[in-house]
């Protein structure tokens, strides 16, 4: 496969599907390079409750609002701390990167199922593999 892009994104996760996004929003023409578009991240699941609004996400993929963070020493002393009128947003990380992944594609990315192994010649035009 052989394609020229203006700009590239290595990673389909929540930072990558945004960037994608914004840089094919913008007229870049954009490749998002995910090894896999099936697998889920066991880690992470948690964002701002703000970055439903600034990002344009849906509140559909919330799983659970947590709004108190409590925490405990090993004496037994416990801490609690509210999150200023907003929630810690828990999401599934497989449905959630997908949606992006989507929001991405439909703003004009080409969606590229690869891994990604190495840049080539950083002068001028480059070469992805």
């Amino acid at each position: 496969m052989h394609e020229k892009y203006d700009a590239v994104v290595v990673g389909g996760g929540p930072a990558g599907s945004i960037a994608a996004k914004t840089l094919a929003a913008a007229g870049v023409n954009t490749g998002l390079v995910d090894k896999d578009h099936k697998r889920i991240k066991p880690c992470g699941g948690a964002t701002p409750s703000r970055s439903f609004e600034e990002f344009d996400l849906s509140p559909n993929e919330i799983v659970k609002k947590i709004l108190t963070i409590s925490t405990f020493s090993p004496r037994g002393d416990k801490t609690q701390v509210s999150l200023d009128g907003g929630y810690l947003a828990l999401v599934e990380r497989g449905p959630f990167d997908n949606s992006l992944r989507k929001k991405a594609e439909k703003a004009g990315t080409d969606l590229i199922e690869a891994e990604f192994l190495r840049i080539k010649e950083w002068q001028g035009p480059v070469c992805i593999t």
